[in-house]
């Protein structure tokens, strides 16, 4: 898909295609910009725009970034809803809009941008089933922290951009596309039921909101301060049968922290707890106020976590908890 929208945008530059591509990846250095330098080198550096963030697309005077071809916008992250959100939405399935250059009066234009975004943030202002964005999932184990295939994945990148500052090379790459056969693809509606992937079926599930109002509740009423990232995992699995890494969005949105800890006399693991409260020596103590120490981690699992996920999950732990178990 990504080479078929690669290769249609390339073959019609005087027309729009109605859809975009997004590439996201939770860990960083997985090469979403290097997909973005690779179509940024096949378009013309003179017929693309390249903005962090969408406030330059989405400004008054965007005149200058609509008047190319390719639109590459990184580090994408807008609220639900938002003027921000809605103004991307339009300019991906618009023919025309209003520009306005410096010093010059507004005028509407017709625009032929393809938008190719980026991010590390999951797209949760993105409706379920949004035929604008086909969202691509670049996680994998050769980014550039601590990937187990990281020195694998630094030579592929390497000879990518060997490929690409080649202009033999990159003429060959650019040729190939032109050709690719495009019989079944079409530029102007994206149909999710036969192209979705793995994480738009996550994104259609459910409304991101409702979930995390049910975390959220579910961790206030049983007064629950700390969750080891297994039992996380497992609430959220509970309430939205989402692949596991959406467990870091929905507690980071409720402002908890995700460190390592050690308790219960086991080694380090990964653990979320309440903004207001910091773990420490084994010990749950109050931020602000020493009144507030909740105690042992342990004794702090046992007496609240474990029993609230019993009635949630119906599990039976009477040795320690879910994580254990």
């Amino acid at each position: 898909m990504l080479l078929n929208w690669m290769a249609w945008n390339l073959r019609n530059e005087d027309q729009k295609g109605k859809w975009s591509i997004f590439l996201y990846s939770e860990k960083h250095g997985t090469g979403k910009s290097t997909l973005a330098d690779v179509c940024k080198a096949l378009f013309g550096e003179a017929n693309t725009a390249r903005s962090n963030g969408v406030s330059k697309l989405v400004a008054r005077f965007n005149k200058e970034v609509l008047e190319k071809k390719l639109v590459i916008v990184e580090e994408v992250e807008v609220k639900k809803g938002s003027f921000q959100a809605n103004a991307i939405k339009s300019l991906i399935t618009e023919d025309s809009t209003t520009v306005e250059a410096k010093g010059q009066p507004s005028e509407t234009i017709n625009h032929h941008c393809c938008f190719l975004m980026t991010s590390n943030h999951l797209p949760l202002w993105l409706e379920g089933a949004d035929r604008r964005f086909y969202i691509l999932n670049l996680d994998h184990q050769g980014y550039n922290n601590g990937g187990a295939e990281y020195d694998k994945f630094k030579g592929l990148v390497s000879d990518l951009y060997g490929q690409i500052g080649k202009p033999g090379e990159l003429k060959g790459l650019y040729q190939a596309l032109k050709s690719r056969d495009l019989t079944s693809f079409d530029a102007l509606s994206l149909d999710v039921n036969v192209h979705a992937t793995d994480v738009m079926k996550e994104l259609a599930v459910l409304s991101p909101d409702v979930v995390k109002e049910l975390v959220a509740d579910f961790l206030e009423i049983n007064d629950i301060k700390f969750v080891p990232q297994d039992d996380a995992r497992k609430i959220i699995t509970h309430y939205s049968h989402r692949e596991a890494n959406a467990q870091t969005h929905t507690f980071s949105e409720l402002g908890w922290k995700k460190e390592k800890f050690a308790w219960g006399g086991q080694k380090q693991r990964q653990a979320w707890h309440h903004p207001d409260y910091k773990p420490e020596h084994g010990k749950i103590r109050g931020f602000l106020h020493h009144n507030d120490d909740l105690g042992k981690i342990h004794d702090h699992l046992v007496a609240t976590l474990y029993p609230a996920m019993n009635r949630l999950l119906g599990l039976d732990t009477q040795n320690g908890g879910p994580d254990q178990k």
